[in-house]
């Protein structure tokens, strides 16, 4: 047994006290990750398993949400990029809805469905391999909101196309954008 005084015994208690606080700290700050990650492993499969039974129909519940994920990662990507900047010049909002798809068009190339699913192309693979539906409509509502415009996705059971607005412009426009095709 060590003898201390009663400062020695202070301290040592103190230090006692912080290591304990850090130890709940840390204890509490695992215990909220595995919580985190159980919730998002879960949703996650949540959302593979859905769509494997309902592919396409479920889309207003579960594209949307994704699709827009998909865009927010896909207005850095080099092709969209090319396209906005290309396209955002002196230009009335029709005219740039039509720079937009005629640029898209320069590399359109429907492809077959072999993934399944909620999986998204980037534009950089659209460019390279062609794509679907969903594709294209991931790429346009990258491109049109880094225009500025404001997008929707609009569903079929089979197909997801966008819609393009923008009530604040002087020329308001309100645009349905489909793979290769629009009408203002």
């Amino acid at each position: 047994m060590v003898k201390m005084n009663k400062q020695q015994a202070k301290n040592y208690l103190k230090e006692r006290l912080t290591e304990e606080k850090k130890r709940r700290k840390n204890t509490i700050f695992q215990v909220f990750a595995i919580i985190f990650i159980f919730v998002a492993l879960t949703m996650t499969s949540f959302i593979v398993i859905v769509s494997k039974f309902y592919p396409i129909t479920m889309n207003n519940m579960l594209g949307t949400p994704i699709f827009d994920l998909y865009a927010m990662y896909g207005r850095n990507d080099s092709v969209v990029v090319d396209i906005t900047n290309f396209c955002n010049f002196n230009m009335t909002s029709k005219e740039q809805v039509e720079c937009v798809v005629s640029q898209v068009n320069s590399f359109f190339n429907y492809s077959k469905d072999e993934r399944g699913g909620y999986v998204v192309k980037s534009a950089e693979m659209i460019k390279e391999s062609g794509g679907i539906c969903r594709d294209y409509a991931v790429m346009y509502d990258s491109i049109f909101t880094n225009l500025g415009y404001d997008t929707n996705y609009a569903f079929t059971n089979d197909h997801v196309f966008n819609i393009i607005y923008d009530y604040s412009r002087n020329d308001i426009i309100y645009c349905v954008v489909d793979q290769n095709l629009f009408d203002c």
